[in-house]
């Protein structure tokens, strides 16, 4: 049972190493980058703004941008929550 799992995940690890190698496929962020990155343009965003009114564009960017420091949260605390 053991070496049918040790097969599959060294299968999907080559297979990752494969594409990585054949496709340009970027580096993921951390997620205190990421959080950064979509604060940069959430203000970004909200200086290009004329009413002042928040965008849902921008509104969408401020959801995404809290469940990424809820998820960092979680993961830094272990899982606490």
């Amino acid at each position: 049972m053991i070496f049918g799992r040790l097969f599959w995940f060294c299968a999907g690890a080559w297979a990752g190493v494969l594409a990585k190698q054949v496709y340009d496929i970027p580096d993921l962020p951390f997620p205190g980058e990421a959080v950064e990155k979509a604060k940069e343009l959430l203000e970004d965003m909200k200086k290009d703004s004329s009413d002042g009114e928040e965008s849902g564009a921008a509104r969408e960017l401020r959801d995404a941008m809290n469940k990424l420091k809820e998820l960092e949260q979680k993961y830094r605390k272990g899982g606490d929550k």
